[in-house]
């Protein structure tokens, strides 16, 4: 079981970091004036329905369908799949119901249908979630997961509140293949709930976050070997920040996580953060339980047109919260970066140097270290002219323990990146000219420390460089572009070049939209030709009016391959997709 990875001084820094901007916010309200605003906002709430429309609808609805072929491979895609859907707008005296649904034929690999609805109706300073939802709370804590359950968000004015209760996974028994092999993991159903409440006043603000995440342990059967096993968690997490002297912002987050790893291991009682053993029927730490925590501050200053800040993020390296897909731990991170215009925003520089590091706690064998700096100009002379140039150095060194006598091996790998852009566009009469030139040239190196031993060496350089036309009176346009890119891993060179043409024209009062592309594309490895690949395609969109609107897409691979040494396969595909959208 882990215990508290800061040192005494450490948390009496953060807790100071994250509770200066915020010591005089809370304590320094009238509560008679609170109390005093509250009553007007309800006041204004029901006057506000009383006036409102007693239903208006809106929002739109689509049909769409896809149409797939391919001859020389095996077949890619269904050969017919169809989703409808929309996003439904109801006010009901004033109340607003936003409503998204989705059906399709469109099966995943679990065997799950990519069918989902949900709505979120909301007043004012009042909305409630319900059905396929997504809620975000910190990145530490709950962030990126749909759930199936309700939620409310509550912002009558300088306070907030927001809860959700739901389902953040389905159960998924899992599969095998004929070879007995795994076809798809096993999961538990899981369920959480939680909320994130605060004060935000737009100078300062305070959050507190709770959140609890669980596995039901008889929503599948448990794998006797062992692989699978229920968890739960509890994240707690606090944030404030605030500005300082009218410049200077400060920013932060401290997050507390409690994770069982296995929910049928036995129940003890923690020594540390005894807080977790009073929970009850909301928390039970076992002997699984691990305690971990994240952090990060921030600073900003800025004066006129130039910026300044500086960022420290530390996270555990067992951190996890089950309310997120996925947290980089064991990291310590360090970010200076600034930014500035010059000559009345003609131009403009950002740039940003940094280190970070993992085996913060020293209880692994090997360990990364990570330096970067980058910085990029904008120049904007004329309006018709744009130059954009950046570089940016990443440098990784890299130990790794060779034997137990604790010798090591290091290696260094630096990566340079070189990027520059130039658009010129200008007019003749009623044409009208546009020329960019984009390139990009990237190194790595690796150096071993053992002597001896060569460099790894490898590079990719890209170039493209197009030409628009276009002819305002016709509502023409055309583009004509060629790509280049070159890239050599030390062990294998490859070449990918080829040109593009696309044309696209307005008519029937530009009603209608009709596109036509066409791409080449050679491929090479060491010298000799591989395949060549060719795209064409056409589309075409028609609005008669403000509610309808009908498409359709075709578009068209020819894969043809020319190599005898190395193997691959010559095809024809085929994707033709029809649309139709309707606003309500």
């Amino acid at each position: 079981m882990l215990t508290n990875k800061f040192k005494p001084a450490t948390r009496k820094l953060i807790l100071v970091i994250l509770l200066m901007p915020s010591s005089t916010v809370i304590f320094s309200q009238n509560v008679e004036t609170i109390v005093g605003d509250s009553k007007e906002q309800v006041k204004d709430f029901w006057e506000g329905i009383k006036k409102a429309k007693p239903l208006e609808i809106k929002g739109s609805v689509n049909l769409s369908g896809q149409h797939y072929t391919v001859n020389g491979i095996a077949p890619r895609f269904e050969p017919f799949t169809y989703t409808y859907g929309g996003n439904i707008d109801l006010f009901v005296y004033g109340i607003h119901i936003p409503a998204t649904f989705s059906f399709s034929n469109l099966v995943s690999r679990l065997g799950q249908q990519f069918n989902r609805f949900g709505a979120s109706p909301y007043y004012r300073w009042i909305r409630l979630h319900g059905g396929y939802r997504m809620m975000d709370f910190s990145h530490y804590t709950f962030s990126g997961i749909t759930f199936l359950g309700g939620g409310v968000a509550l912002t009558p004015g300088k306070f907030h509140f927001s809860s959700f209760y739901g389902r953040l996974r389905k159960e998924v028994s899992g599969d095998v293949t004929s070879a007995g092999e795994a076809f798809f993991l096993p999961s538990f159903r899981r369920n959480g709930y939680g909320f994130k409440t605060g004060y935000d006043n737009g100078e300062k603000y305070a959050n507190l976050i709770f959140l609890k995440v669980m596995d039901e342990e008889h929503s599948i059967v448990i794998p006797e070997d062992g692989s699978l096993l229920p968890q739960d968690n509890l994240v707690i997490s606090l944030q404030a920040g605030g500005t300082i002297f009218k410049r200077l912002m400060v920013r932060g987050e401290l997050a507390n996580s409690i994770l069982n790893n296995n929910t049928q291991a036995p129940e003890i009682d923690l020594d540390h953060y005894r807080f977790y053993n009073r929970l009850g029927f909301v928390f039970q730490p076992t002997s699984s339980a691990e305690i971990n925590n994240a952090m990060n501050t921030s600073l900003s200053y800025s004066l006129g047109n130039y910026n300044i800040g500086a960022t420290y993020e530390r996270v555990d390296p067992g951190y996890r919260s089950l309310g997120t897909f996925f947290i980089n731990n064991d990291l310590e991170r360090y970010t200076i970066d600034f930014s500035g215009s010059l000559w009345r925003g003609k131009i403009s520089f950002s740039g940003n140097i940094g280190q970070q590091n993992n085996n913060i706690e020293g209880n692994n064998a090997d360990k990364i270290e990570r330096g970067a700096i980058s910085g990029n100009i904008t120049l904007n002379p004329i309006n018709s002219l744009n130059i954009i140039s950046g570089y940016s150095n990443y440098t990784t060194l890299q130990e790794f323990l060779i034997n137990p006598e604790l010798d090591t091996l290091d290696f260094v790998q630096i990566n340079n990146s070189y990027q520059a852009s130039i658009a010129y566009g200008y007019p003749v009469s009623a044409w009208r000219h546009n020329i960019s030139l984009n390139g990009n040239y990237q190194t790595d190196i690796t150096e071993p420390e053992a002597s001896g031993k060569p460099d790894e060496k490898s590079f990719i350089q890209n170039l493209t460089a197009s030409y628009q036309l276009k002819y305002r009176p016709a509502n023409l346009s055309i583009i004509l572009a060629y790509n280049f890119n070159d890239a050599d891993f030390g062990d294998v060179r490859t070449r990918r070049t080829g040109p593009s043409v696309r044309v696209s024209k307005l008519l029937l009062k530009k009603r209608l939209k009709i596109q036509v592309s066409h791409a080449f594309f050679n491929n090479q490895r060491e010298g000799s030709t591989i395949n060549s690949i060719q795209n064409a395609q056409i589309a075409a969109n028609y609005r008669p009016d403000k509610r309808h609107s009908f498409g359709i897409n075709s578009t068209m691979v020819i894969r043809n391959h020319l190599s005898e040494t190395i193997r691959g396969d010559t095809f024809i595909e085929v994707i033709t997709s029809l649309k139709y959208n309707f606003r309500l």
